[in-house]
């Protein structure tokens, strides 16, 4: 790799270069969101607790490795801006403590930037704009920053154990200012930058083997999601998020994310027959953002009719959601699942079919037969095309493609788990309809039967017939 610039780093020196030109980091499209539990944040904070009272020089985080994205707008605006490519992780989590209660008189400065008369938050997520509304809770008042957020569970636990962190050491005033200090001044980490044209598939089979396991399809992702627009992006990254778990079914799967729809909104499409639909899909998805935005601004002032519903998605959520997604799987991962649906648009756009089907190699697969479009605007159409064919093809997977079953009858002639369709259908009445599966050993059985032989006649990475 050329170019690849490495340098020790503290959040001092971070801090260090605002005066001339203020550092921002964010967490690109692809990276999951902040899974660290109350274990690994409490053995971190007792490892830099036990080197600082031994006075050690310094204490070693790891790596960091960013990818450099400043705008001209920013760069006029005296400020840079890197996507975290690797080390989100302990970097979030240093985030989440310098705007944590004990810890922000030392480290504040680390997560905040003075802009414009106020401050702006040092880290952000792309596509999580409930996560960064968060963050600027932090910031505006830390203290009370832990009210319930969508996708932020794991951070406002985090911060509950840093907070905690100061009553089981039995640390004083100064003794938490001391340990703070030396985050601030004595933890160090290597920054590695890496060059902006840089191959993104190269880049992550290196972080792969280094253990880091992003998958291809988060890769091809963010490839599709930089094409659409910003205003827009959150919605496609909604359906393909929701496609890409393949266990259980992809309306539950919606139903569970960061923009969770209602069980009524999406069983109403359903017996529209538009479920199927990505614009409509979208659209719903749209009216939740707005709905989202003017929650917002009321403070958390809420309708009965909509405290009726959520009451109502409580309780159904322990009836439908749980159990659907518990019984049933997918019969292929999600990168074979995308090799079929690309076979899919190639057809339907009149061009040239797969060589052959290889899920190891979806990027390189990718590149050769999906991303020719030479122009910003055809490059939009075709990545706003191939993710609404995703959401469409999914649906229509989960109620003609058979899935692996809990048998309801274990017995030594019958297995645990079987191949079989299952049956949709609607429950409730008005705003409290949802969707329901079943298992229906008579229905679509001989259906079910030949699926079956086909899938255990054919090549695991391959399974041609599911494209027609």
């Amino acid at each position: 790799m050329q170019n690849v610039k490495s340098e020790w780093c503290t959040l001092k020196s971070i801090v260090d270069h605002d005066p001339t030109e203020a550092w921002f980091f964010n967490v690109p499209l692809y990276q999951r969101l902040y899974v660290w539990g109350d274990e690994q944040i409490s053995t971190l904070l007792n490892d830099i607790a036990n080197a600082c009272e031994r006075q050690d020089a310094q204490f070693f985080l790891g790596g960091i490795l960013v990818v450099e994205t400043t705008t001209e707008q920013e760069r006029g605006a005296k400020q840079r801006t890197f996507d975290l490519i690797d080390g989100q992780q302990r970097f979030t989590t240093l985030f989440l403590l310098s705007q944590s209660p004990g810890w922000r008189r030392a480290l504040s400065a680390f997560g905040r930037v003075e802009r414009n008369g106020g401050f702006a938050s040092r880290l952000n997520f792309s596509v999580r704009p409930d996560v960064n509304r968060y963050f600027e809770a932090m910031l505006q008042d830390p203290q009370n920053a832990l009210a319930t957020v969508p996708n932020t569970q794991c951070m406002q636990n985090a911060r509950q154990v840093m907070t905690g962190f100061r009553e089981k050491r039995a640390l004083d005033e100064a003794g938490i200012g001391k340990i703070a200090r030396y985050i601030y001044e004595n933890v160090r980490f290597v920054c590695t930058e890496v060059p902006r044209r840089m191959d993104l598939n190269k880049l992550f089979e290196v972080i792969n083997v280094r253990g880091v396991q992003l998958q291809h399809h988060e890769i091809l992702k963010a490839r599709l999601l930089h094409a659409i627009p910003a205003e827009e992006r959150q919605r496609y990254a909604a359906l393909w998020d929701a496609c890409a778990d393949m266990k259980g079914f992809v309306d539950q799967n919606l139903r569970q994310g960061r923009d969770k729809l209602s069980g009524s909104a999406l069983a109403t499409l359903y017996t529209q027959q538009k479920l199927a639909c990505a614009p409509s899909v979208r659209d719903l998805l749209a009216r939740q953002e707005a709905l989202q935005e003017t929650d917002d601004s009321l403070s958390g002032y809420r309708s009965l009719a909509q405290i009726a519903d959520a009451d109502h998605e409580k309780t159904m959520q322990k009836e439908q959601v749980e159990g659907d997604n518990h019984w049933a799987d997918s019969i292929i991962g999600f990168p074979l699942f995308l090799l079929h649906v690309l076979r899919i648009w190639l057809y339907e756009n009149s061009r040239k079919d797969l060589d052959r089907i290889l899920d190891r190699d979806l990027t390189k697969i990718f590149e050769e037969f999906f991303f020719s479009s030479e122009t910003p605007q055809q490059q939009e159409q075709d990545a706003k095309g191939f993710v609404d064919l995703v959401w469409t093809i999914r649906v229509l997977w989960d109620a003609t493609i058979i899935k692996w079953a809990e048998a309801e009858i274990r017995s030594e002639s019958r297995p645990d788990r079987i191949h079989m369709l299952c049956k949709t259908s609607v429950s409730g009445e008005r705003t409290t309809r949802n969707l329901a599966r079943s298992i229906n050993y008579q229905e679509n059985a001989e259906l079910s039967l030949l699926q079956s032989m086909l899938y255990h006649t054919q090549e695991n990475t391959t399974q041609y017939w599911m494209t027609p």
